[in-house]
C-alpha cells in the first residue's frame, strides 16, 4: 500500500495535535504544581495523605497511561501509616483490568474528590492480576 507524502504529513499532524489535548488540559489543571512551594503545591501535598486515600478506598481512579489511553483503577488497599522523624510513609494498591496492563512509570491520575496528580506506579504481583503499587514518603 503506497501512501503519498502529503497524506502521511496530514495524518501525522492531526494525530500530533489530537495527542496534545489531554496533556494540555492536565497541564492547565496542575499549572501551579511546578511553581515552587506555593499554595497549589501545598494543596497537592495535603491531598496525598494516608487519610485522604483511606477515605477513598474502593473508589475509581483514572490513570492517563498515554495521550490516547486512559484506564480505570480501583483503590483496593492503603497500608498503615508509618511516621518516623517527621516523615509519613504509606503505600496504596490499585487494581486494574488484567487485559490492559501497563509498565511502571509516572502517570497522571485523576479522582473525582482528590483531583489530579502525578504518581509513580509499579506493577506488582505475579502477572495474573493487574495490581499497581504507589509508595508515598512525605514530610508531615
Amino acid at each position: 500500500m503506497a501512501i503519498s507524502r502529503r497524506t502521511f504529513l496530514g495524518r501525522s499532524s492531526v494525530l500530533s495535535i489530537a495527542a496534545l489535548f489531554p496533556l494540555t488540559s492536565n497541564a492547565r489543571h496542575n499549572a501551579g504544581l511546578s511553581s515552587g512551594l506555593g499554595h497549589a503545591q501545598h494543596d497537592l501535598l495535603s491531598r496525598l495523605s494516608s487519610k485522604s486515600f483511606s477515605d477513598n478506598l474502593k473508589t475509581t481512579f483514572e490513570i492517563q497511561v498515554s495521550a490516547l489511553n486512559t484506564q480505570e483503577l480501583e483503590l483496593i488497599e492503603v497500608s498503615k501509616q508509618k511516621v518516623h522523624r517527621g516523615t509519613e510513609s504509606f503505600d496504596v494498591l490499585f487494581r486494574g483490568k488484567k487485559e490492559d496492563q501497563f509498565t511502571q512509570g509516572t502517570y497522571m491520575i485523576h479522582h473525582a474528590r482528590m483531583g489530579s496528580f502525578p504518581v509513580f506506579v509499579v506493577p506488582v504481583g505475579d502477572g495474573k492480576k493487574a495490581l499497581y503499587q504507589a509508595i508515598f514518603n512525605r514530610m508531615c
